[in-house]
């Protein structure tokens, strides 16, 4: 395994520079708007079922599948629930472990685990022992899988497993800084290549390509949570929704207590109100459970658990994707994958980028699957709808370049044979934006992708030279998307 101790930044994704900010972009103000009292029902069904003796929820997979944890004669016994075909399936495992510390569901058989001070894969083919970080403690927690993407956090350094197999620490000058990672549905990044994270001082910080930048608005920081695009977070004040322009929602006299995303919706304890918000507007639950400990959200439906019940939500038409997980990161050039409805629907459409994407559908089963063949690196929507046209499911994935593309050895030479020399992006007194530096590509990378990769609209026809082709916007694409490297 490999180390870096850094001063004033963290280098992650395969990052060789840069800078601290405090408060490069707007912060939480404290100016909340009120959430009424009175707030529409969300329709659901619920359905509940008693706990046995120590069992505790520990996670719920991207499809909605419970895992319950328990003491048991030989370690630890492993129950896991699955309601999606409106009737209960159960399986349960035993495994010769006696301290978890963490487990994230992935599937009904997949899951990643931290136990007894080692790492675990589990699979349909058994359970896997790992090799963890050097220097791993009690109490490390993870995001991501343990076995081909996942980072650690572990006495406040940050350790991230590479493509190549090798764990990467990074740490800041003091240890201890970083309290807690920010998942976004089990993933470690954000659809814009961000890592979050909160600190022993009660505020996030957000890792990008080009920034490490603290945020410290807060009043009593408690959680926070990644709904889509956006980052919310919960303090003595109310919830905050951001990270480029926040806004806030207060509730009375009450904070919000917990706060848990995914598929689409948050949702927040507030007192014994239980409420979901899907980005603007917030609806009330209504549970048999009036002070749920634990809560765990999925595409379609949430559990909740006390001491003694376990309580499942259904909210509605669904639709179940295996084969691929929300913001997962995938080196494949294609992916298999199966879709399934639920009870009240027909086989849905399923579209990629939006392009419709053939099904087949297996006649005793009623599961269809498709091969999805990825052709360029960069985020891809997978979107599922009815035949009504309903929106059921949406799923992105990043398809990460396998080709480690550097500014100095891969970029800089194609902007000197089209850019440097049209005078557009060069020179004593360009046309346009003055691209020379590796750190104006860094500041204008939203920019260069859009123009660049997707719409292709730079170079212009009138300055693109014979030699520029799909291969050299490759080559930008796989610098973008691969950490843009100096």
């Amino acid at each position: 395994m490999r180390s870096l101790q850094l001063g004033i930044c963290l280098l992650l994704f395969s990052l060789a520079s840069c800078s601290d900010e405090t408060n490069p972009s707007p912060e939480p103000e404290p100016s909340l708007t009120p959430v009424s009292s009175e707030l529409p029902i969300v329709d659901s069904v619920e359905t509940c079922q008693p706990l046995s003796s120590g069992e505790r929820l520990v996670s719920v997979s991207p499809e909605g599948q419970a895992w319950l944890a328990s003491p048991s004669d030989g370690g630890l016994r492993l129950r896991v629930l699955d309601l999606f075909s409106g009737e209960l399936v159960e399986t349960t495992q035993e495994l010769p472990i006696s301290n978890l510390s963490q487990l994230r569901g992935w599937s009904a058989n997949e899951a990643s685990l931290i136990a007894d001070g080692h790492f675990y894969e589990l699979s349909e083919a058994g359970r896997f022992d790992l090799t963890p970080p050097d220097g791993l403690v009690e109490g490390a927690t993870f995001c991501g899988s343990l076995g081909s993407n996942g980072f650690v956090l572990a006495d406040g350094k940050l350790s991230e497993l590479r493509a190549d197999g090798q764990w990467w620490s990074f740490s800041t000058a003091s240890e201890g800084t970083f309290a807690e990672l920010v998942a976004a549905e089990g993933e470690c990044l954000t659809r814009d290549n961000s890592l979050w994270l909160k600190n022993a001082a009660g505020e996030l910080v957000e890792v990008t390509p080009t920034h490490f930048t603290t945020l410290k608005n807060f009043v009593e920081l408690r959680e926070a949570a990644i709904l889509d695009a956006s980052v919310l977070a919960i303090d003595a004040r109310g919830l905050w929704v951001g990270p480029r322009e926040w806004s806030g929602f207060s509730f009375g006299a009450e904070a919000p207590e917990r706060l848990v995303a995914a598929g689409g919706f948050a949702f927040l304890k507030v007192g014994e109100r239980l409420l979901r918000f899907d980005g603007t507007n917030f609806a009330e639950i209504q549970s048999e459970l009036s002070t749920p400990n634990t809560l765990q959200p999925y595409a379609g439906g949430l559990w909740l658990a006390d001491e003694a019940t376990l309580c499942h939500h259904s909210f509605g038409a669904s639709a179940r994707i295996q084969g691929l997980r929300p913001n997962q990161r995938l080196l494949e050039d294609d992916s298999e994958l199966s879709l399934a409805a639920s009870p009240d629907q027909t086989m849905p459409k399923l579209s990629v980028d939006g392009v419709d994407t053939a099904l087949t559908t297996d006649a005793e089963t009623g599961i269809a699957s498709a091969t999805i063949a990825w052709t360029s690196v960069g985020w891809h929507e997978l979107t599922v709808d009815s035949e009504s046209g309903e929106r059921l499911r949406t799923l992105w994935v990043k398809r990460v370049p396998e080709i480690e593309r550097s500014f100095a050895k891969d970029v800089f030479p194609l902007y000197e044979a089209t850019c440097a020399n049209s005078g557009c992006h060069g020179g004593a007194d360009p046309k346009g934006s003055d691209l020379s530096t590796f750190e104006a590509w860094q500041a204008k990378a939203a920019q260069i992708r859009t123009r660049v990769v997707d719409t292709r609209t730079m170079p212009p026809a009138a300055n693109t030279p014979a030699s520029w082709n799909d291969e050299q916007i490759d080559v930008i694409a796989q610098w973008l998307e691969g950490g843009m490297l100096p």
